[in-house]
């Protein structure tokens, strides 16, 4: 990484890709808000993501190139001549800058601007994979006066803190990952601890970005296969329970698709990160796998205990059973994966707020969030994109 004027007593931070506790993305983020001060040292912030991409679920990353645009008062800070803020990102695996700060100045404020490229860590909540809705976050903290001779320390104690500016919005300008929609950017405030800081807690500016997966790639090539293969397993009842040879492939047909799903399980776990936990995914192939080998169990024992005379019998109704349980459950567990769906999008107002600016950048272009910054047409939205980009 290149050192940045921004940065010179950074030292990055990655943040565990998993956070045991939490659920999901929301509930980490109620808990670590921290509460408006109204301070008289005010740094307004905003930023403006221009790429996000590569988000991988393997390492827990993703990366994104974005402006951050700063202001701040000429009177509160005195020598205007001799305060620059430096910018720490501690959720930063690796970054540089692709332009040179801007610093200008006016009669009431200083402005500077600078462009970020590189790749950040995010927390993974994968409870309700492939119906997951993850939050990307890229936090900007406080560090020291560039320029201050002796160290002068930017901390709450000392009056300064992020401020999200009102003049300028703090968004992501389009959408270029296929694997997820980007829904309208978010912020909320944070601090520092004492422990961690020297020199009084710093501010933390944090910009959340929620990325819900577009499940039909899942849906189509994986939960369709797992489902292809318990459909298969009912062929074992077409074969003539005639005795000898006949009994032998039933129970072949069976043990045949049940290995075949050991196998898949395998294979797919080489592409997931190892967890602590069970995915919906994972929930599917656990319950799939199940009702299979139960319906060999039950193959076995009507082939072991029951005359041949009332095998065939057995066997259709054995269909019968197998058939409605395995419908049932399907039902059920993809009612299970829409509904954790829903669940976390009605949450997304815990993730932070939508700027006020941006809003009404988006309602100018034709688009309408609720109260809590929800979208609900996403194709309009990301048509508004363009049309924000272009300005």
């Amino acid at each position: 990484m290149r050192e940045s004027k921004f940065d010179v007593e950074a030292v990055q931070e990655k943040e565990p890709r998993e956070q045991r506790g939490f659920s999901s993305p929301a509930e980490e983020f109620q808990l670590v808000q921290a509460p408006e001060r109204k301070t008289s040292k005010c740094i307004f912030v905003s930023v403006t993501i221009h790429h996000l991409g590569s988000i991988d679920v393997l390492t827990g990353t993703f990366n994104t190139r974005f402006d951050v645009n700063l202001r701040w008062c000429n009177d509160v800070v005195g020598d205007t001549e001799r305060f620059i803020p430096l910018i720490r990102f501690p959720g930063a695996v690796d970054w540089s800058k692709t332009m040179e700060d801007v610093i200008y100045n006016d009669d009431t404020f200083s402005y500077a601007r600078m462009s970020i490229c590189g790749t950040f860590c995010f927390p993974q909540y994968l409870q309700n994979f492939p119906f997951d809705v993850q939050g990307l976050k890229i936090t900007l903290q406080l560090g020291i006066n560039r320029l201050g001779s002796p160290r002068e320390y930017l901390s709450v104690e000392d009056g300064f803190t992020f401020v999200q500016d009102p003049k300028h919005p703090t968004l992501i300008d389009r959408q270029v990952d296929e694997e997820y929609f980007l829904r309208p950017a978010r912020y909320y405030y944070s601090e520092t601890s004492n422990i961690m800081s020297r020199g009084g807690t710093r501010s933390k500016f944090v910009v959340v970005v929620p990325a819900q997966r577009r499940s039909k790639y899942w849906l189509f090539n994986n939960y369709g296969f797992v489902c292809l293969c318990q459909l298969m397993s009912f062929s074992a009842f077409a074969i003539p329970p005639d005795g000898g040879n006949s009994l032998a492939d039933t129970l072949t047909v069976t043990l045949t698709v049940l290995l075949l799903m050991v196998a898949y399980k395998f294979s797919i776990a080489a592409t997931m990160p190892k967890l602590s936990y069970m995915t919906h995914f994972d929930k599917y192939m656990i319950m799939v796998t199940s009702l299979i080998f139960l319906q060999y169990v039950a193959t076995t024992f009507v082939i072991t205990f029951l005359p041949t005379d009332d095998m065939r019998k057995g066997m259709f109704n054995l269909f019968i059973i197998s058939f409605c349980v395995a419908c049932g459950m399907h039902v059920l567990i993809f009612r299970s994966g829409r509904m954790a769906m829903l669940h976390q999008l009605d949450g997304l107002h815990a993730m932070g707020r939508v700027d006020e600016c941006a809003r009404c950048t988006f309602e100018n272009a034709g688009v309408f969030m609720d109260e809590s910054g929800k979208v609900d047409d996403l194709r309009a939205y990301q048509k508004a994109l363009i049309q924000v980009a272009r300005k």
